[in-house]
Order: C-alpha cells, then sequence, then structure tokens
C-alpha cells in the first residue's frame, strides 16, 4: 500500500498538466453558477443552464478520469524526463477520445449513484426527523443569511436556544457521517467504471464486491485521503480571503482532488489483474 501511495504522487508530479482543465472547469463552473445565483433569471432559462452544466460536466469526466486512467496504466519509474513528458503529451491528446468512449457510462454511472446517495440521504433524513425530532433551528438558521454584518450574525446566533444547538450538532454529524460511510463504500465505483466494460449496475457488484475483499486498505486510502484534505483546509487558514489566497487555495485543492483519483486507480490497476486467456478479472 505505501508504494501504491508513493507511486501516486509521482504520477501526480509527472502530469502535472493535467491538473490545468481541472483547475479551469472548477472556476468555469463557480463561476456561471454565482451568475445563475445572483441575477434574476427565469426557471426555465435556469433548468437549460443546470442541465447544460451537468451535461458538461459528466463529460468533462469522461475525458479527465481517461486520460488519469492511461497515465497509471503508462507509468514506469524507469522512465527518464524525455519519456515521461511524451506520454504526458500524449495521453492528454486523448482527452476527447475518453468523452467518446465513456460519456455515457460517466453520464448514467454518476446518475445512479448520485440516486443511491440520494435515497440513503433521505433516510437518514427520515431517521433524524423520527429521533431528533422537527430541526426547528432552520427558521433561525436562515435569519444568519439576511444578517448583512458581524453583529447581525452573532445575535443570530444567540437566538438559537442549547436545545437546538444540540439538535445542530445531532443532524449535523449523522449526516455527515452517513456521506462519509456511503463514499467509503464506493470509493471504486469509478475506477470499476473505467478499468472495465462492466454497465453501471455490474460495476456497482463490483464495487463493494472488491472493497469487501480489500476494506483494510480501502481504510488506509481514505485515511490518508482525509488527512490530506485536513491539511489543505488547515493550510487555506493562513491564506486569508484576497486573490492570491483564493488562487493558491484552488490549486491546492485541484492537485488534491487529482491525486484522490490517481491513488484509487493506481489501487484498482495494481490490485486487479486480468488473465489474457480467459479476459476474467482477479482481485487480489
Amino acid at each position: 500500500m505505501q508504494k501504491i501511495i508513493s507511486n501516486s504522487f509521482k504520477i501526480l508530479k509527472n502530469n502535472m498538466l493535467f491538473i490545468q482543465p481541472l483547475m479551469l472547469y472548477i472556476l468555469l463552473s463557480i463561476t456561471i453558477l454565482s451568475f445563475i445565483v445572483q441575477k434574476k433569471i427565469y426557471i426555465v432559462p435556469q433548468l437549460i443552464i443546470l442541465i447544460a452544466i451537468i451535461l458538461l460536466t459528466f463529460a468533462f469526466l469522461a475525458g479527465w478520469l481517461y486520460i488519469n486512467k492511461l497515465a497509471v496504466e503508462d507509468f514506469n519509474e524507469d522512465d527518464d524526463f524525455e519519456v515521461i513528458a511524451a506520454k504526458t503529451v500524449k495521453n492528454f491528446k486523448m482527452f476527447f477520445e475518453g468523452v467518446g468512449k465513456n460519456f455515457f457510462k460517466t453520464l448514467f454511472g454518476g446518475l445512479i449513484y448520485f440516486v443511491i446517495f440520494a435515497v440513503f440521504m433521505y433516510g437518514v433524513y427520515y431517521l433524524c426527523m423520527k429521533y431528533f425530532g422537527y430541526p426547528a433551528f432552520i427558521e433561525k438558521i436562515s435569519t444568519l443569511y439576511s444578517a448583512n454584518d458581524k453583529d447581525s450574525i452573532i445575535n443570530s446566533i444567540n437566538l438559537i436556544s442549547d436545545t437546538d444547538k444540540i439538535i445542530i450538532v445531532k443532524w449535523f454529524f449523522t449526516f455527515m457521517f452517513s456521506a462519509a460511510i456511503l463514499n467509503f463504500l464506493g470509493v471504486l465505483y469509478f475506477a470499476v467504471l473505467n478499468f472495465n466494460e462492466y454497465n453501471i449496475f455490474s460495476a456497482l457488484f463490483k464495487t463493494l464486491k472488491t472493497f469487501i475483499l480489500n476494506i483494510y486498505d480501502c481504510i488506509i486510502m481514505m485515511l490518508v485521503l482525509f488527512l490530506l484534505y485536513v491539511l489543505i483546509n488547515f493550510i487555506s487558514m493562513f491564506l486569508g480571503t484576497g486573490t492570491l489566497g483564493f488562487v493558491i487555495f484552488i490549486i491546492l485543492l485541484t492537485m488534491y482532488l487529482n491525486y484522490y483519483v490517481l491513488l484509487i486507480f493506481c489501487y484498482y490497476n495494481e490490485k486487479t489483474k486480468i488473465n489474457s486467456n480467459n479476459g476474467t478479472e482477479r482481485v487480489g
């Protein structure tokens, strides 16, 4: 596992070109979404723009995940700088081929994962309603959005009773823990989709099977990713709210997301062996 973690960092370093389109896409998405929120646009144009963003997101993911998969498959520790640069450029040029190959699989795979997530979280919501009671604090929290200065925010927070604060904590940790569990179970899902020709439902079954067979390694991976995420947030505390701080934070976040994908892909590629005789897959 240590070698996989190390190799993932090496692949990230060798393919820093890959973070540029991701960074640009994140900034573009933030800009478009903020425009939709701030401008008074009719509901139909809003829906059209939102659907277009979703489709473009999955098109981008199809191509971007594909070139990261190629980078993992082509990785060789003994390559010199010229070979590494040639491989990076070659794989980067395969972006649109990845869109053509994997768009529908990525789109429907992402949508089915979202549906599972939504149903699961609705179940969590139902349990919270049943055992924690109606979240009356929602009305109080909504006043925070109308507060336009520090004193107003502090006054709004002070209006929340101790009972409601306890409810807030219960709901928050229940939802965060539930989302983490679901993400933990499905951590290998897009690796399974990209490295195999499974349909989206077979990929779900294969993801759970691979997870169960390698649960210890999956725990290690998630701990590594969690610690890196905490480190990035810790660094962001010292960056301030200026333009430079925001740019540095976006760069760090983009590198983290790229490493997240590479680590999962490296692990699955290492653990999954293709039998050239019968084409079956064997998970170690």
